[in-house]
């Protein structure tokens, strides 16, 4: 029993696995090895104890009770008080970035619901995903901007601190958003609308797909724009000028 147990595993996609683990352990050893090298070589090992206040840094000015010499000061309490309630608002608005999500897969739900048709048609499906990699993106954009201004609001003293709580926040509402969105597709769609096309993952894949053409769009725009607004702003100048000198002619 146990040889006829022993036959029946799939030992090439056990061994891969191994190989994989064995990679990835040896790998983040390694690279924190090399990182404690650089930051020896660099003299940067430590840098946090000595690194200066950032000029946006507000605070009360008072004698330090190590060095005696006048150091800003703002109080830790305060600084977790402004931390929760950034955090509150991010939460709030990670929970609203999901909710129009959701509602893009909903309005799926009800059209498939009078249109039974449309649950077997895959542009349906790439109609929907693509709406909802649209709301990811522009989420993403106002949200920076929200994520900055509330990293200044909780005012950190070092460039360190301040980058560290930025990445945080951005970490933790591009999970949810973009993550937690595949999640959804792949395992709440099918449990509850039941509209996925063949199958879920299917749905999935349509959806990382849509996503990276919209983020390949929006990167080519982008793109366009920063090469097209030199010579646009040239134009205008030019046309300006060209105005201007016109309109001085003929009052002469």
């Amino acid at each position: 029993g146990e040889q006829i147990l022993l036959s029946g595993l799939d030992w090439p996609t056990y061994s891969y696995g191994l190989v994989i683990l064995t990679w990835a352990t040896l790998y983040i050893q390694s690279w924190r090895r090399e990182c404690s090298t650089i930051a020896v070589k660099w003299g940067t090992r430590g840098f946090e104890n000595e690194e200066k206040p950032r000029p946006q840094f507000d605070g009360i000015i008072k004698r330090s009770e190590v060095t005696s010499e006048l150091e800003v000061f703002f109080p830790e309490e305060v600084r977790h008080a402004k931390a929760t309630i950034s955090w509150s608002l991010i939460s709030l608005a990670t929970m609203g970035s999901m909710l129009m999500i959701f509602g893009a897969y909903y309005f799926e739900y009800i059209a498939v619901e009078y249109v039974p048709s449309l649950s077997e048609s895959f542009w349906m499906t790439f109609l929907v995903s693509v709406v909802a990699a649209l709301i990811i993106q522009l989420n993403a954009l106002w949200y920076l901007q929200m994520a900055f201004r509330l990293n200044n609001y909780e005012n950190y003293r070092t460039e360190t601190d301040y980058e560290d709580h930025l990445v945080s926040k951005l970490i933790f509402f591009e999970l949810l958003n973009t993550f937690g969105t595949a999640a959804f597709v792949a395992y709440g769609k099918g449990w509850l609308f039941d509209t996925c096309y063949e199958n879920c993952f299917v749905d999935l894949r349509t959806f990382l797909y849509a996503v990276m053409l919209v983020r390949i769009v929006k990167s080519s725009t982008e793109m366009i724009v920063a090469i097209l607004e030199k010579p646009i702003r040239e134009f205008v100048r030019l046309v300006y000028i060209f105005t201007i000198g016109a309109c001085i002619r003929g009052i002469e």
